[in-house]
């Protein structure tokens, strides 16, 4: 059995893939930062016990005073020295000891001596003890030797008391300013995966709404462009599902009633026919094939919108006005017959289009027009160039068209309003194939209506 993959928030994964990366970067940065302030210490520290050495003989030349040493200045030179880590002794020009660390002395100061001998271990955990013996010679005013003086050290980098206090002070302070920087990137990281996780789950949300049925629009309006983007997206596709669900129940309710009319007359009509009420008569079995074909019809619609979406175009050079002058001629007899005038204005345009479905979408916006034209009403066909564009105009001056149905005219199996729809037979879906073969064609179709005045729609094709 497979183990399910862990998920985890939005809002948690925002704050890891932000705060993680920031965090890291200043411990490195701070692991650096120690490295070359210890680096750069530690050259200061060296630099300064070598000045103390360095100022030793200068120090013991004080001592010298008319011809004789001052014992209580040398027990100060060597109690300063032997507390940073360093024994002192000095010699006459004889090389007969003069002063030397007692071992009272040492006893006494042996805690000062202790610390900087563990200072030495802290700092080079991994070198060697070197103990080095400096002699030099120590000159008078004449510039005679007078006697030397002999330290004995390590030579390696070792902290005093002062230098570790300002060592750990830094060290506190960069720790300081790190884990407030770390509390501050978690803060900012916060309100950030908020800000963008918020409206997140609200779409979220809304989208779990829409499995359930339940159509709803966001209001909200961020300062992220992307997110505003997503929401937009998500109310416009919440209201293309409004409406596509408005169409379904609508083509569920049109399909039962356009399938149960014509199969409840043929079914009364052979029911009477098989009971012996009514004979087989010419008149009634006619009746009995028109409705059979008005289902047949039913199906062939939904037939052509499936054959039109799964069927590519083919396109050939083809003379728009004889096209179009061609269907007007096929349509003059319907066009009389409801005292409909047809007016044609055509210029010569040729174009690269498939033919058939090119006349599919005249074929059918015509018969619109005058389908539900009014009695003694105009069809005006106009086609013409203009910037390197064909546009096609079909108006007419029949009942028009709602304004609340405008927006669903060329969704499939849209009907308009009922009044219209019952007086006219088919699916609704001669607009959505026709926007279907112009999209397809890289074109588009327009509309313009006005209720009880008539509508008008323009085809634009590219040359």
């Amino acid at each position: 059995m497979k183990n399910k993959k862990k998920h985890i928030s939005i809002n948690k994964k925002l704050i890891l893939n932000f705060s993680l990366p920031m965090i890291l970067f200043i411990l490195i940065f701070s692991i650096i930062v120690n490295m070359s302030f210890k680096s750069e210490f530690d050259s200061y520290v060296f630099l300064k016990n070598k000045t103390i050495i360095n100022e030793i003989n200068n120090d013991i030349h004080k001592a010298y005073i008319n011809d004789e040493w001052d014992m209580e200045i040398l027990n100060n030179i060597g109690e300063n020295l032997f507390k940073n880590g360093i024994i002192l002794k000095v010699l006459d020009k004889d090389k007969n000891n003069i002063w030397n660390v007692s071992k009272r002395f040492k006893a006494d100061h042996s805690d000062d001596y202790n610390y900087v001998k563990n200072n030495i271990k802290k700092v080079n955990k991994n070198l060697k003890k070197r103990i080095v013996k400096d002699e030099s010679p120590i000159y008078d005013d004449k510039n005679e030797v007078i006697g030397y003086r002999v330290l004995m050290y390590d030579k390696n980098i070792y902290y005093l008391s002062d230098d570790i206090t300002f060592l750990n002070e830094i060290n506190n302070t960069l720790i300081a300013l790190s884990v407030l920087l770390i509390l501050n990137i978690l803060i900012v990281s916060l309100f950030v995966a908020r800000k963008i996780s918020n409206p997140i789950k609200k779409v979220s949300y809304v989208t779990k709404s829409m499995k359930r049925g339940e159509y709803k629009n966001l209001d909200y309006t961020g300062e992220i462009e992307e997110v505003n983007d997503l929401i937009l997206s998500i109310n416009n596709l919440s209201e293309s599902l409004k409406s596509q669900e408005h169409i379904r129940k609508r083509l569920i309710t049109d399909l039962s009633h356009e399938l149960k009319t014509p199969l409840t007359s043929m079914h009364g009509h052979l029911q009477a026919m098989i009971d012996g009420i009514w004979e087989a008569t010419p008149i009634r079995l006619a009746s009995i094939d028109k409705e059979l074909m008005r289902i047949t019809s039913l199906i062939d619609e939904l037939k052509k919108l499936n054959k039109l979406e799964n069927e590519p175009i083919n396109k050939s050079k083809v003379n728009l006005r004889n096209i179009i002058s061609s269907i007007v001629i096929n349509f003059q007899a319907i066009a009389l017959q409801k005292g409909v005038k047809i007016s044609t204005k055509l210029d010569d345009v040729e174009i690269y289009a498939d033919e058939d479905k090119l006349s599919q979408v005249i074929t059918n916006i015509i018969s619109n027009s005058i389908k539900y034209n009014k009695v003694d009403g105009n069809v005006y066909l106009s086609l013409y160039k203009n910037d390197n564009k064909v546009y096609i105009r079909v108006k007419d001056t029949g009942i028009g068209i709602k304004d609340e149905d405008i927006q669903y005219i060329f969704e499939r199996f849209y009907r308009g309003d009922k009044s219209r729809s019952k007086s006219n037979e088919g699916l609704g879906v001669g607009l959505t194939i026709s926007k279907m073969i112009i999209k397809e064609h890289g074109g588009e179709i327009l509309v313009n209506t006005s209720l009880g005045e008539g509508s008008e729609f323009i085809i634009i094709l590219p040359l």
